[in-house]
């Protein structure tokens, strides 16, 4: 919207207030409102420009803080929104990132099948790729599936 407005500047401020949202920020009670809210504003800047290799991260970090502030529902459905993007770009390293947290979570609260399958894909994408992590990942999935 600002930028279809011609507020470039301010949109380049959103943007930049968004890159400095840290989980260690929010975690710490500096402001989960305060970051959602430069979070949304980067997503529809990012929307309007057409970047949806930048929206998987600004989604992906929406999902740290729903889980932070204890709204887990919210949190799962920007992961699919993050998944979904990172699949129709072919981006594996936000299909790794995103998939590994979900399948961390899914983990964590029990649905040991899901959170296999998320986990199983998030692997493959690593290895192939040559993301650090993949061990940790590994791990996880045989204790899963044991």
């Amino acid at each position: 919207m600002l930028v279809k407005l011609g507020q470039y500047d301010t949109a380049l401020q959103y943007l930049h207030n968004s890159l400095a949202i840290d989980s260690h920020r929010v975690a710490s009670g500096q402001g989960p409102c305060t970051a959602l809210q430069y979070l949304h504003n980067s997503l529809a800047i990012r929307r309007d420009i057409g970047d949806k290799a930048g929206m998987i991260p600004a989604l992906h970090n929406m999902c740290h803080i729903f889980m932070q502030t204890e709204k887990p529902e919210e949190a799962l459905q920007h992961w699919s929104q993050a998944l979904n993007l990172a699949h129709d770009i072919c981006n594996a390293e936000g299909i790794f990132r995103v998939a590994g947290t979900l399948g961390r979570f899914l983990a964590q609260h029990g649905d040991r099948r899901q959170a296999a399958e998320v986990l199983e894909e998030t692997l493959q994408v690593g290895c192939q790729a040559g993301f650090p992590g993949t061990d940790d990942l590994a791990a996880l999935l045989a204790q899963i599936q044991s």
